[in-house]
């Protein structure tokens, strides 16, 4: 047990730190900060010399890796500072939405949006972004955060807001521009209900949805090759669903909810989906607090530190504009993917995305042009190795297609060299967030893969 504050691990303690979630690569580093304190991380940050990673949870895909560089682990910053009904909630980077929603409760409020699972720290979303059903009617979560405090490469600590360069860089910036201490997010009054729809369809139907007039709060859609027992892990209400009159079809598994207090939830599926789109339906009112902490009975109430569950998993993420979104979902996915492609376990997901640039951030980059379209997300489960491997190449190979077109999600699609950098971001922006990482961290101690690439490949 690590018993002193700040405590420094040598080579011969980190192996909990040479893997992050996706298990796909394995690095070392020279060392690890255990800092359970502000003044931990800035000390660290200040008395190191080397590149520097970020780690609380380790639920991501590379960006928490250095190669022979400190990692500092901020996973017990979980003090909850400050809340407001007015200004919001104030947290340290370490806590887990659970924490934060847990501390809102007794006051009848919540956060404005989440992701799907609430035992991820909320310093690890901001710096990815912060995906979640909310997004279609709210954004990222990075757009519901109106402050950081932040500890640079050059060892000094900012609080910052909308107004700054550096906020806008450090949402979405994967660490990249130091380590963030403490966030505050917006918060709203609480409902008391869910009303949840599930929907299936065939392709058509998923085309035709109507979004224009939603007024739903949560939306995704799950893309499931047809073949028994494909819903019957959701819903029992779906185990006599007709497998065999939809041979070989992709079906659509469409999840609506709306939120209420009084009386019933509205029918929101009613003006998205046409009746005679819908195969079958479900739906159910439940707590808010149920649909919230839903997944918490198959992953918990907290991500693991190390997740020593042998599986990897590779996970292709994009936003797709307009009538490219549908040729990408006709083309790479409906014609091509099998069951083979898609282990037991493996999970597609869309969301919609309308008329949405993440205003907050500086770092995460939309297709040109892009007012609406979706989000894709395709994460595969498997415990071969070779396999992921293949699962992955494949996933660069699409980016390769589609990168006129859409962007990857940095969370699962970080660039790994320069010109990479450059494709996402495009050369004025590069150019601008380099020279704020100029100005923050002369010795690029976080801002090392924007300079030199990061092909931690195993």
């Amino acid at each position: 047990m690590l018993s002193k504050v700040g405590t420094l691990l040598t080579v011969m303690s980190v192996a909990s730190y040479m893997q992050d979630w996706h298990n796909l690569d394995h690095v070392e580093p020279a060392s690890v900060r255990i800092c359970e304190t502000e003044a931990d991380v800035i000390n660290a940050v200040r008395s190191s010399d080397g590149p520097i990673a970020v780690r609380a949870t380790g639920h991501g895909q590379g960006s928490t890796l250095v190669p022979d560089g400190l990692v500092i682990d901020v996973n017990a910053l979980r003090d909850i500072i400050s809340i407001s009904p007015d200004s919001g909630i104030v947290v340290g980077a370490g806590c887990s939405f659970h924490d934060v929603l847990d501390a809102l409760r007794p006051l009848n409020l919540t956060t404005v949006t989440q992701t799907d699972w609430q035992g991820l720290s909320v310093g690890g979303i901001v710096s990815v972004g912060g995906l979640g059903p909310g997004l279609f009617r709210h954004g990222l979560v990075i757009d519901s955060v109106t402050a950081l405090r932040i500890v640079t490469g050059n060892g000094a600590v900012h609080d910052v807001g909308p107004d700054d360069d550096l906020f806008r860089a450090a949402l979405g910036g994967l660490g990249q521009f130091g380590v963030i201490l403490r966030v505050r997010l917006r918060v709203a009054p609480r409902p008391a209900r869910a009303r949840l729809h599930r929907c299936v369809t065939t392709l058509d139907g998923y085309l035709r949805a109507d979004y224009s007039s939603a007024t739903l709060h949560n939306v995704q859609t799950f893309p499931r090759l047809n073949q028994p027992g494909t819903f019957v892990n959701l819903e029992s209400a779906f185990a006599d669903f007709p497998h065999d009159r939809y041979p070989d079809a992709w079906l659509f598994l469409h999840e609506y909810v709306s939120f209420y207090n009084d009386g019933a939830g509205n029918d929101g599926a009613g003006t998205v989906l046409r009746d005679e789109d819908v195969l079958a339906k479900y739906v159910r009112d439940v707590s808010y607090d149920e649909w919230v902490f839903r997944l918490d009975d198959k992953f918990g109430r907290r991500a693991p530190h190390v997740d020593e569950t042998p599986l990897y998993r590779p996970w292709f993420e994009a936003f797709i504009g307009g009538q490219d979104a549908v040729e990408f979902i006709d083309r790479e996915v409906l014609r091509n993917v099998t069951a083979d492609d898609n282990p037991s376990g493996s999970l597609m997901i869309t969301y919609p995305v309308s008329s949405m640039r993440s205003v907050n951030s500086d770092s995460i980059s939309f297709p040109d042009g892009f007012s609406s379209g979706i989000y894709f997300g395709w994460l595969r489960v498997t415990p071969d190795k070779e396999q992921a491997k293949r699962f992955r190449l494949q996933d660069d190979a699409r980016r390769v297609r589609f990168q006129e077109r859409s962007r990857g999600y940095l969370s699962s699609a970080m660039p790994r060299s320069v010109e990479q950098w450059r494709l996402y971001l495009g050369e004025d922006r590069l150019v601008r967030l380099r020279l704020l990482a100029d100005r923050h961290d002369a010795r690029h101690r976080f801002s090392w893969r924007m300079f030199k690439g990061q092909d931690i490949r195993d």
